[in-house]
């Protein structure tokens, strides 16, 4: 699978802390993070080495915006020459701090993870990621490459 990264909440006030969910990278690779708007110049937030899965769960501050509502991506990008980088979903910094209902992430199943842990991780709930997915006929049971479709923010 190639290498993946999900940025969660998709909206946010300057300084909101978010997730930088990173997957499949080659194992122990050193990364750079890094955020900007999309389609400019994205400036480092945090560096730092996948586990030996090649996963990551970071979590960074929402970059300071001098506009609202402007579209912003994070680019994880592998530091020891391999060339890999890969860009995030948008998400907005806004200054106001009110929910955007409706955004769905994708994300592929890794070892551990259980719907409840998701639910917490994307701010949803189980239900919501249930009424998402229909192919899951049993909520304790999710398997390892599987890809759901993740409400984002839709907390119940």
């Amino acid at each position: 699978m190639p290498p993946t990264v999900v940025a969660v909440p998709v909206q946010g006030i300057p300084g909101t802390r978010f997730h930088v969910v990173i997957g499949d990278f080659p194992a122990n690779t050193p990364i750079a993070i890094t955020a900007g708007k999309k389609g400019a110049q994205k400036a480092t937030i945090e560096t730092g080495q996948v586990d030996a899965n090649g996963n990551l769960d970071a979590q960074v501050a929402m970059p300071i915006a001098d506009n609202s509502n402007e579209e912003w991506v994070v680019v994880v990008n592998a530091t020891d020459g391999s060339g890999i980088s890969v860009e995030s979903n948008p998400f907005k910094v806004t200054n106001v701090d009110e929910p955007e209902w409706g955004n769905v992430v994708s994300y592929i199943v890794k070892p551990g993870d259980a719907l409840s842990s998701l639910a917490a991780r994307f701010d949803t709930s189980v239900p919501e990621i249930l009424e998402d997915n229909s192919k899951i006929t049993n909520p304790n049971q999710i398997y390892v490459g599987e890809r759901l479709s993740i409400p984002v923010g839709n907390h119940m």
